[in-house]
């Protein structure tokens, strides 16, 4: 009693003069507390809240305050605190100093004993904290300290409402907590204070105790808050990372950081100047730790030194060992959090964030495969559960959708600090990614794929769906599951076939080579395309537009001269044949119809570039192979669209039958999604597709036609399906089915036909010899055509392609507004249904 009496003593001494609970429970160290207080005029909306939630809710006795890691929960705590004042604050408990969860309920007590001498008197004659408490469950001390006395007993003054703030609930360990493996005891602990406090705050409401409970959104407190038992308890307040104000309140933080050290360094008055504070500014957003670490940083040494460290660091640069990370404190943040991840798991997280961070590196956003968590994780080969346990530790740092939305959500980055710290092995050290090895995972993922894809030459011939295995099953429609694979196996081919090219970038729009190489031996080039179905590999791998023709072909052609005897071995001199090699590079390759030709039979590594026979010339018939015929080509491609018939289109001898383009009218089209595009030419931008979702979960299209230089007249709108498939569009005055414009047309495979304004019957078709996409008229005349490019970057966006417009062909009113109007929606409708198979 004497021994509770004396610490009781010093703890009201010590509370009266503003400091906290130290020397009452043994190993409790505030040696860095209180923390950083909060900067004048910031806050102001959260501050707001709080005052709100205390002084008028009186049915949610506890507020969770959250947000992720260095946002300021922690100063927001100590003002808020600092505002109630001594005579309603009856415990302010920080719980990153808290070794053992034991410690949690009775220093709560012995902080509210000195609010009331009842309580107290009855602490001092049921409690001995030494011997007793101690060697109690937490549950038991909860309802000998609390319950009882103040839920059950009455022992607190009614005349107002007392405050008991815990801060950093998610770092208090549980008992003996020294290890990883340890964590599981924390986590159930800290889940069951939550439990203990909302089951008194639902059974004793009228109990004048309210509480604050701040944390990171940790997954296992997001659990115990949305337990049902829980939910009536408490009310959530979330401090955002990246809204206006918290950026504003940072930037105002900043600028007075920065007023502060020039005038206690005697810099000039416009240092450090508008364009640097702004990017530093930008960098930091809401996170008050970024701000903080930047201003110890700099104030430590030479300000305009230490500044220029601090916006490389920003910029990606690794950080300079000599002279420290400027962001120490958020460092060892990130460095706790990611300590946390349990070692066996390590590798699945770091495949998972390299993706991610690949994914920002491409500044590359594909049409056909949506990112989400569930791609993510097929694309790697994660089921469910690996994704999550990987990813279990990190909810303070990244968004991660949950179960019910990851299969149209990714995870992300709510700040780019996180993003920078993994990149930079400097800062991060074993927790750093790997890019190039991830990326080379990748890769091979992408070739199990497509080996398992193209396993069955005789299904793609069928046209039947390609079967790939998931590690994470796809919910919804089938039609909705075959987009999604389609996606993916174009993903892979795309991604896949590029990695085999020397010196190629791992993407086409790659920020810079040196973040992400993937080094391939030529032995694991070779390997790769034995691995793959050899006859299935140029369809659809490269696409004229890809950029990479050139490389790609002279990588094969010195396969050919290298490993010649390898490649016979591997029966891939059998599959195809090389009938040409053009002065600009290009190989084109097509399948014999009629007769396997091996390798040796076409192609000598001896012979020049200008002894090779063209595709267009005539071969002798004793080499192998027949004359050259158009409608061998048509037929072919009615098989299978092999790559020979989209490289014809490029070759220089190809045979178009359409007029030259001297007399078309050619207007660019941008973006590979066309529900998202503009049509161009030299005047100025004359159609826009404009899409958006509806509140109906239904997606709609507008195309949008230039009247004048600042005027726009609506010509269509396009409202999809639920599933993202064809719904119904309304045209001029009329609505109809969208498949009344994109029927199959039974006499050419592959064909759309629709009804024109003019009441004849058109039809867009693939061109028999080379990659464009054909309109004919009734009188299979041909009067536009779209042509797929070169990815060709504009101001206005990427072009993928050009729509030309035959002024003088069959009945020359290609070029009236209603006619145009049909052929870009129609065109539009086409090239949609081809991309996903519809």
């Amino acid at each position: 009693m004497e021994r509770f009496q004396s610490r009781a003593d010093t703890l009201h001494r010590r509370t009266r003069k503003g400091q906290a609970m130290h020397d009452v429970i043994p190993g409790f160290d505030y040696s860095h507390f209180p923390p950083p207080k909060l900067h004048p005029g910031t806050r102001t909306t959260i501050m707001d809240k709080i005052n709100d939630w205390f002084s008028q809710d009186s049915k949610r006795k506890v507020l969770w305050l959250n947000g992720p890691a260095g946002v300021g929960k922690s100063t927001i705590s100590r003002e808020f605190s600092d505002r109630v004042g001594t005579q309603t604050l009856a415990a302010l408990f920080f719980a990153n100093q808290c070794h053992d969860h034991v410690e949690v309920v009775p220093t709560i007590a012995l902080a509210i004993a000195f609010t009331t001498e009842r309580y107290k008197a009855y602490i001092v004659e049921k409690i001995d904290t030494s011997s007793l408490v101690t060697e109690m469950s937490v549950e038991e001390q909860f309802h000998a300290l609390i319950t009882n006395p103040i839920g059950e007993e009455s022992l607190l003054d009614s005349g107002g409402a007392y405050l008991i703030l815990l801060d950093a609930l998610e770092l208090c360990r549980g008992r003996q907590t020294s290890s990883i493996s340890d964590g599981h005891l924390a986590k159930a602990a800290q889940m069951q204070i939550i439990s203990l406090i909302a089951r008194f705050a639902v059974d004793y409401p009228s109990a004048p105790i309210k509480w604050v409970i701040s944390s990171r959104p940790e997954e296992h407190l997001k659990a115990v808050f949305s337990h049902p038992a829980v939910q009536p308890s408490y009310r959530e307040l979330h401090v955002p990372i990246s809204d206006e104000e918290a950026c504003g309140d940072v930037r105002l933080y900043l600028e007075a950081a920065f007023q502060s050290i020039r005038q206690s360094h005697h810099l000039p008055s416009h240092w450090p100047g508008s364009d640097k504070l702004k990017k530093v500014a930008e960098a930091a957003s809401g996170l008050f730790l970024f701000a903080r670490d930047v201003k110890d940083f700099i104030y430590r040494g030479d300000p305009a030194a230490q500044l220029e460290f601090v916006l490389s660091a920003i910029d990606g640069s690794p950080s300079i060992i000599l002279f420290g990370s400027p962001f120490v404190n958020l460092d060892a943040s990130y460095e706790h959090i990611m300590s946390k991840i349990p070692t066996n798991v390590l590798a699945d997280t770091h495949k998972i964030l390299g993706h991610l961070l690949l994914r920002e590196l491409f500044i590359s956003s594909n049409l056909f495969l949506r990112y989400s968590l569930c791609s993510t994780a097929n694309i790697l080969g994660l089921d469910q559960f690996a994704v999550y346990r990987a990813l279990s530790e990190l909810h303070s740092v990244l968004y991660i959708p949950s179960p019910e939305l990851a299969h149209k959500e990714n995870i992300r980055f709510p700040h780019p600090s996180f993003y920078l710290y993994l990149k930079d092995k400097t800062r991060s050290e074993h927790y750093s990614i790997n890019l190039p090895e991830v990326n080379k995972y990748i890769w091979k993922r992408y070739s199990q794929i497509l080996q398992e894809a193209n396993q069955d030459v005789s299904r793609q011939r069928q046209k039947r769906k390609p079967v790939i295995t998931l590690s994470w099953p796809l919910n919804g429609s089938k039609f909705e599951k075959q987009k999604w694979i389609s996606g993916l196996l174009y993903e892979a081919k795309y991604h896949w076939a590029h990695f085999l090219i020397p010196q190629c970038l791992c993407s086409d729009k790659l920020i810079s080579r040196s973040l992400a190489p993937v080094s391939l031996s030529d032995q694991e080039r070779l390997d790769a395309v034995c691995s793959i179905n050899f006859k299935n590999l140029i369809d659809g791998y490269f696409a004229e537009e890809s950029g990479h023709i050139e490389l790609f072909f002279a990588f094969l052609r010195g396969l050919w001269q290298s490993s010649r005897k390898v490649l016979e071995d591997h029966g891939l001199s059998e599959k195809v044949i090389f009938s040409g090699l053009r002065d600009s590079g290009y190989v084109e390759i097509h399948e014999s119809m009629d007769q396997e030709v091996p390798f040796s039979k076409t192609l000598n590594p001896s012979e020049s570039i200008d002894q090779v026979v063209s595709v267009s010339e005539t071969i002798n018939p004793s080499e192998g192979t027949k004359e050259f015929d158009p409608s061998q080509i048509e037929k072919q491609a009615s098989v299978s669209s092999q790559l020979g018939t989209r490289m014809s289109a490029i070759q220089a001898h190809s045979t178009r039958t359409t007029v030259s383009s001297n007399s078309n009218d050619i207007l660019s089209w941008t973006n590979q999604d066309p529900r998202e595009s503009r049509l161009f030419n030299s005047w100025g931008v004359l159609y826009r597709f404009q899409t958006s979702d509806a509140k109906n979960g239904k997606s709609s299209t507008t195309l949008w036609r230039a009247i004048s230089p600042n005027k726009e007249d609506r010509v269509a709108q396009l409202e999809w399906a639920t599933n993202g498939g064809l719904g119904r569009i309304v045209i001029g005055k009329n609505t109809l089915p969208m498949s009344d414009l994109v029927r199959e047309d039974p006499r050419v495979s592959g064909s759309r036909s629709f009804n024109g304004p003019d009441g004849l019957r058109y039809r867009w078709r693939p061109s028999p010899t080379n990659t464009d996409i054909q309109l004919q008229d009734a009188n299979n005349i041909v009067v536009a055509y779209f042509h797929p490019t070169r990815p060709t970057r504009y101001q206005i966006g990427d072009v993928y392609g050009e729509l030309h417009f035959i002024r003088e062909a069959g009945a020359g009113t290609v070029m009236h507004p209603p006619i145009m109007d049909m052929v870009v929606v129609t065109a539009m409708l086409f090239r949609f249904c081809q991309a996903w198979n519809l």
